[in-house]
């Protein structure tokens, strides 16, 4: 055989990878990671998951999204575990997969969990081996979180927090916090660090909320070929993720909501995630965003969009009295559409008559 020729030696700081990312506001960026940020991301991932070679992680998101290559993804290689790639997200085949491969950790996104605790006929299959399930994309609402521990009471959900422009995995949950922080997306992985800031870029107290800021050797330090863009996303040295939240005493973050997700209806500042938490506990809520549509009398209006669970069906009176008895008056969706023809989405818009308006 001819011997490959010999590989320069690879520093940190060179990149490894660019992953593309819209966030939920802009075009797509081309985010720099280098083989230091990945390397620590991996570091991080496995001193907080406690990964080791008897683990067996099962990925069902596109490699090309950080949830699936990164929380934990390929860490689990370098523990000396074993990864078990399914081509599509299938539920019946990832309980299969759990039950016949003995599959200890995995991570979904939220829809993907819905269509698992949605599945008819689930129980038929052993769940014993899951140890912990990762969430991403969203704070989980408590319904599911509950309905989470009922179908697999061996493991637990671990709530996190994280972007791409930091490998993913920035908080998880502690181990034994979950119903006394309930809520929270956990604290910070070994390497990172959180700051709450104004918009100024000052630091804030412990239960004020502002926007989350991070830093790190897994942050990105920049977006390929845009100084521009790069230089408005820092605070200095820290990353500002365009999210607002707070920490309480114990460094447990809390989300509020994306900061281009407010909506201001009468001068009131309303968080469209938390009226969406309220939505999904609603008995045959599968799927629900908030969206603020523009209003000639408030500026904006407060629109549910909101899909049903398999064989359910919703009614949008019943909703909207559901939200009332929940949430200050200003924060009541005026109008609630409904349907599978209208899926729930950032940038839902319906035609269809389904709508109710109150």
């Amino acid at each position: 055989m001819v011997p490959s020729p010999p590989q320069p030696p690879l520093h940190p700081d060179e990149l490894f990878r660019l992953m593309y990312t819209s966030g939920t506001t802009d075009r797509p960026k081309g985010v720099m990671h280098s083989y230091g940020n990945f390397y620590w991301k991996c570091l991080d991932h496995i001193l907080a998951l406690g990964l080791s070679a008897h683990d067996r992680l099962l990925v069902v998101g596109p490699l090309y999204h950080v949830g699936a290559f990164d929380l934990p993804g390929v860490a689990v290689l370098l523990a000396g575990g074993r990864l078990v790639v399914h081509r599509d997200f299938d539920p019946e085949s990832v309980l299969a997969a759990i039950d016949q491969q003995g599959i200890t950790g995995a991570w979904m996104a939220p829809v993907m969990l819905n269509r698992l605790l949605e599945l008819p006929g689930r129980e038929r299959f052993a769940r014993t081996s899951l140890r912990w399930l990762i969430g991403g994309g969203e704070r989980t609402p408590r319904e599911r979180i509950l309905a989470f521990s009922g179908l697999f009471p061996a493991a637990r959900y671990i709530d996190a927090y994280g972007l791409t422009e930091s490998c993913s995995g920035d908080t998880l949950m502690r181990a034994g916090c979950e119903i006394d922080k309930i809520g929270s997306t956990g604290v910070a992985t070994p390497h990172v660090e959180i700051s709450i800031r104004d918009e100024t870029g000052a630091a804030l107290p412990a239960g004020r909320d502002g926007e989350i800021c991070l830093r790190g050797p897994k942050v990105t330090r920049g977006y390929w070929r845009d100084p521009e863009r790069t230089a408005a996303c820092f605070h200095g040295d820290w990353f500002r993720t365009g999210d607002i939240g707070h920490l309480d005493a114990d460094g447990f973050l809390f989300l509020t909501d994306r900061l281009k997700d407010m909506i201001i209806s009468g001068g009131e500042n309303i968080a469209s995630s938390e009226v969406e938490r309220v939505l999904y506990a609603f008995d045959g809520v599968s799927e629900a965003a908030v969206i603020g549509l523009p209003d000639a009398r408030w500026g904006e209006r407060v629109v549910a969009v909101v899909v049903p669970a398999p064989g359910r069906t919703l009614d949008a009176d019943e909703l909207v009295r559901f939200c009332r008895a929940r949430l200050a008056g200003f924060k009541v969706p005026r109008q609630v559409v409904i349907g599978d023809a209208c899926r729930a989405t950032r940038r839902a818009r319906c035609s269809s008559g389904c709508c109710a308006t109150r």
